[in-house]
């Protein structure tokens, strides 16, 4: 046998191996595959006899069609050519192969060219890429998707494409503490926006109390956290745990807070967060602003409504600071505009005294020496502050509009359209509804909870009469009246509950702790016998009937109760 004979022989082999090696490679162990390579294998000899027999042209074109290396193998190259040959070899072996075509053209689908091996590292590098950045972003399973933006301090609360409700110019036209009164008879849930430059404060307010207030762009100074940590309720490292975690989870510092006791305990994070408050309105009322919007909100998330505080308290305490002090310009302005005044202490139907925030002894002015109508030198020899005191603490009456100040012999009454009475009526049953939902007997009557039978007494004299259906404006339809039905009973059961000692106790005692009283007690005879050193009567009588209401047995009390109504019955002042 010749040298190209040999060739020959040695190519036919080589490309039945190659043939093999691919087709296992790229279809697996398919029964069609295995046959035709069996077939090739079985007539190996056959068809190296009948290779020698053919033209050399034919053998020719196959040793220059042949890659001379695997890597440049091209498949459906080699495919064409070893099954022309087979064919023209073993005509079996192409009807194996064109069943074989037949079958998987309906089985698998077109597989593309390979891609070089470069390509193929840089397709597996963006897939590795791909699933790396899904992975970061999907959560995990020990974190909780993260709630509602709007309870975190920095987020804007303005609803967006809504027009506001109302509208001040707080810089010329009115000012922020007007602006609060009236807001606290308005009912219902709205935010109030104050602007000044590009920076902006948002209060919401709920039936005239203020619940969350937030500085924008926030500043970490004026952070409830920050706020604690230099009053001394929560230590540097506690805050920043408290901060990391509500980072974590998207929730308020507030809120994190309360339920975390072992930092902090409930009630001293509930009167951080209400000093915080009153601290922050103050300086607003003190600030120069530029405008303010209010708007009105139909819900609002239950972490902003963790506690509030009385909007009226606020502007009333700043008010009477600002009266305060023997070189204020504004106590002077005060006395001259009330010497030779009527006075006399005006009923609010839309919050109550107790928000105010006075001291037992301070309330001896607004319940009993205003009780009826004095002039400005009677008030101040009656009352059982200083002078400077009750100058000031008139001027904040007056400034929340809880003082009647008239000249003697001219009527109070005020002449108004039917328009404005009507509005007026409607605003004050509103008011009055929602305060009956949120506030307890002795806060709706304007009465401290140490009372006595005649205080309740008259002030439910007074509410009756204000929800009477004849000193209602002409022209309520029958729901609006069914509403002041509503109103009148809901007073008479609270009356039937504080006109009877031992009812009215039971319910002091559910609402006040015992410290609480016994506190309040040793404050009342302390201030009982300091009367009755001045020989102010009145007062001590006061004291000691609130003495008795919350330690019945207090014998001392008891001994100086009939003295003092002696004392008192002689003259009527």
């Amino acid at each position: 046998m010749s040298n190209d004979d040999q060739k020959r022989r040695r190519l036919a082999l080589r490309l039945a191996q190659r043939a093999k090696k691919r087709a296992a490679k790229r279809q697996g162990d398919e029964p069609s595959i295995a046959e035709i390579l069996e077939e090739i294998s079985e007539h190996a000899d056959d068809a190296i006899g009948r290779i020698e027999r053919l033209d050399a042209r034919d053998s020719e074109a196959i040793v220059q069609e042949a890659p001379t290396s695997e890597a440049d193998v091209e498949p459906p190259t080699v495919e064409v050519q070893l099954g022309r040959s087979i064919e023209g070899v073993m005509p079996e072996a192409g009807v194996f192969k064109t069943r074989r075509k037949r079958r998987d053209a309906g089985k698998f689908p077109a597989q593309p060219p390979p891609l070089p091996n470069e390509a193929r590292k840089e397709q597996a590098r963006q897939d590795q890429a791909r699933q790396d950045q899904a992975q970061r972003s999907a959560p995990t399973p020990t974190e909780p998707d993260p709630p509602p933006a709007d309870v975190t301090p920095s987020v804007d609360l303005r609803p967006m494409e809504t027009a506001p409700a109302q509208h001040w110019d707080v810089s010329h036209k009115t000012t922020l503490r007007r602006v609060l009164l009236t807001l606290v008879s308005r009912p219902g849930t709205g935010l109030l926006e104050l602007r000044s430059g590009r920076r902006r404060a948002q209060l919401v307010i709920r039936d005239g109390q203020l619940y969350d207030l937030r500085l924008l762009p926030s500043s970490p100074k004026r952070a409830l956290l920050s706020f604690m940590v230099r009053g001394g309720k929560l230590s540097p490292e506690a805050a920043e745990e408290v901060e990391a975690f509500a980072r974590q989870h998207g929730v308020s510092p507030a809120k994190a807070l309360l339920g975390m006791p072992h930092l902090a305990p409930p009630e001293v994070v509930r009167a951080s967060i209400s000093s915080r408050l009153r601290y922050l309105l103050r300086r607003l009322l003190d600030a120069e602003l530029g405008e303010a919007d209010y708007y009105r909100l139909d819900e609002v998330p239950s972490s902003l409504l963790i506690t509030s505080v009385p909007m009226v308290g606020v502007v009333f305490n700043q008010m009477r600071d600002a009266h305060s002090g023997r070189f204020s310009g504004r106590r002077g302005r005060t006395e001259e505009k009330l010497r030779g005044m009527q006075l006399e202490r005006r009923t609010s139907l839309m919050f109550s005294f107790n928000q105010l925030g006075l001291k037992l002894h301070e309330r001896q002015l607004v319940d009993r020496v205003l009780a009826k109508p004095r002039l400005f030198e009677k008030v101040l020899e009656l009352s059982p502050l200083p002078s400077d005191e009750t100058v000031a603490l008139l001027g904040a009456l007056d400034a929340v509009g809880l003082l009647s100040v008239q000249s003697p012999g001219l009527s109070s009454l005020q002449s108004s359209s039917w328009a404005e009475e009507y509005k007026e009526a409607i605003a004050r049953l509103e008011v009055m509804e929602a305060r009956m939902e949120r506030e307890n007997y002795f806060t709706l009557f304007g009465l401290h909870w140490a009372t006595y039978d005649s205080e309740v007494e008259k002030r439910y004299t007074e509410l009756r009469s204000a929800f009477q259906t004849l000193n209602q404006p002409l022209g309520l339809n029958g729901k609006e009246r069914i509403r002041l039905r509503a109103v009148r009973k809901h007073l008479a059961a609270s009356y039937e509950v504080l006109s009877e000692p031992k009812k009215r106790q039971r319910y002091r005692n559910r609402l006040v702790s015992a410290a609480a009283r016994r506190r309040t007690a040793g404050q009342l005879e302390t201030l009982a016998a300091a009367a009755v050193r001045r020989k102010m009567y009145h007062s001590a009588l006061d004291y000691v009937q609130r003495l008795l209401e919350i330690a019945p047995d207090n014998s001392k009390a008891a001994r100086l109760l009939p003295v003092l109504l002696a004392r008192t019955s002689v003259g009527q002042w």
